[in-house]
This record gives C-alpha cells, structure tokens and sequence, in this order.
C-alpha cells in the first residue's frame, strides 16, 4: 500500500485478470477481522483507496486480497 505507514489513507494497488469482485480483510495483530468489505473491480490495474476511520485499529496490521481462489497479503502500519 501507498503510502506506508500511513495516518489518514492509503491506496491498495490490485491487479486483476478479469472483471470481478476481490474481498479485502484487515487483520490486526492477533487475526481479528478489524475491516472487510467487497470491491467490483474493472480487469486490469485498480486502486482500492482506504480510510483510517473506517479501520477499527491502529499499528502493524495485515492486508488479505482474495480473488477468484487465489489469496494475498502485505502489511500496513497506521499511524495516529
């Protein structure tokens, strides 16, 4: 994600094959769901903005992207 760490917002570049919906999670530091939410997204490269105030955590956190099947993570830090 860009920026990181980040305070206010962030963008999540996702890339993908074909038009479809992609379900990122957040996860706090001990696997609690801390955000969820469903995106549709064109096929190609997208950018999924985030908000702090909709994030119900601060710290080193994990990202899950899950499309069609397939699953990835990177990691993000807010910062307050």
């Amino acid at each position: 994600n860009m920026p990181n760490p980040w305070t206010t917002s962030t963008t999540i570049p996702v890339t993908v094959g074909e038009d479809g919906i992609v379900n990122l999670e957040i996860l706090d530091n001990i696997g609690r769901v801390v955000y969820r939410n469903n995106y549709q997204l064109k096929a190609g490269k997208n950018m999924i903005g985030l908000s702090s105030n909709n994030i119900d955590a601060k710290g080193n956190l994990i990202y899950k992207i899950n499309y069609n099947g397939v699953t990835k993570y990177g990691k993000m830090i807010i910062i307050e």
